[in-house]
């Protein structure tokens, strides 16, 4: 997570990275439902939460800007 966190402070301020625990590269494959529901939120403007029907799965990471 420190990775991303130091990859997200670069970003634009809009950037919101969403994690996916357990999920590897092709999260399509191995994690669908959960991508969906995130990508959903995204879509339609609604804040990204975890998916009710796998909770405990997806997060947004909070990142930090400003002094990196």
């Amino acid at each position: 997570m420190d990775r991303a966190r130091a990859i997200g402070r670069l970003a634009p301020p809009h950037l919101t990275v969403a994690v996916i625990d357990g999920a590897a590269h092709a999260m399509n494959f191995s994690h669908p439902g959960e991508l969906a529901h995130v990508i959903g939120c995204w879509l339609d403007g609604r804040e990204i939460t975890d998916d009710p029907g796998q909770p405990d799965v997806a997060r947004v990471l909070q990142i930090r800007r400003g002094d990196a």
